[in-house]
């Protein structure tokens, strides 16, 4: 319901200005393919989806590659999709989520991980000690898990805010609600949501997002099935990629792609291509 209202908003808007965004259909536009603009957004690519510049190598093979094409869109797209499938992609997206959510307390490696679960199992012999260390055994697996695709940027997510260590650093109900507001939206719970996220945590029956659940579990799950989780996604993403703020129309327009498809390397991909290939 509030996916087709945003949906009937952002039209709305998009008639009201007489330059709406840009339709992505209507790419590619031909961009400055200067090889100045090629090394540039070479460059770009390497540093946002894997953490480091290009070497000389790659920098060479791609440099030829889009200046031979004049930085078409289709071999920016080939650029883009093969940094996406490198297994350093994957590492570079566990590490920035890690280090966010971890505020550079915590960085478990696996052996920090293994000590932690061998302690869970001498010091609590019981389903709730066992709840744990299966937690503790998903935070294990997760480079495994996103280097053979059996993980997603949402998996990623819950695992991460949903073990020991998180909720050491976030210590308390309240604590721990707060951070999921500060950590995914950028904002502090209202007090509505604060309260009713509270209750939920607690395992005591409350809305997140118009619909009901009684249990952490419920909660981290509505979470991050919530419209205002995507929206921030997307904002995080302009903001690391595009070094910007969305406009109103961009934001409503790549969050319910988003939400649509759950696929954060297809919006990625979208922005880093919108950006450079849209009419200007």
């Amino acid at each position: 319901m509030r996916d087709a209202f945003l949906l009937v908003f952002f039209l709305l808007i998009c008639g009201c200005h007489d330059r709406a965004m840009v339709q992505l259909d209507r790419l590619p536009y031909a961009p400055d393919n200067s090889l100045v603009r090629i090394e540039k957004f070479v460059q770009n690519c390497y540093i946002q989806l894997l953490g480091r510049k290009a070497d000389s190598g790659e920098t060479a093979y791609w440099n030829a590659q889009l200046k031979d094409s004049r930085l078409s869109y289709a071999s920016a797209e080939r650029l883009i999709d093969s940094l996406l499938r490198h297994p350093e992609y994957r590492q570079h997206q566990y590490l920035l989520a890690r280090n966010e959510l971890m505020n550079f307390i915590f960085n478990p490696d696996s052996a920090e991980i293994e000590k932690t679960i061998k302690i869970w199992e001498e010091a609590e012999r019981n389903e709730a000690g066992r709840k744990e260390i299966s937690r503790l055994r998903a935070l294990q697996a997760i480079p495994r898990d996103l280097l053979t695709g059996n993980l997603d940027n949402i998996g990623l997510h819950k695992r991460l805010v949903h073990n020991s260590y998180y909720d050491f650093i976030n210590m308390g109900t309240e604590n721990f609600v707060v951070s999921m507001y500060h950590n995914f939206l950028d904002r502090n719970p209202t007090t509505f949501e604060l309260e009713q996220g509270k209750k939920m945590v607690d395992g005591f029956p409350a809305i997140l997002d118009y619909q009901s659940g009684a249990s952490k579990e419920d909660f981290i799950n509505l979470f991050f099935e919530s419209y205002a989780y995507f929206e921030g996604q997307v904002r995080k993403a302009f903001l690391r990629l595009l070094y910007r703020e969305p406009t109103p129309e961009e934001s409503v327009f790549f969050t319910l792609q988003y939400k649509k498809n759950r696929n954060y390397e297809q919006l990625l991909k979208s922005l880093l291509l919108y950006e450079t290939f849209k009419q200007p």
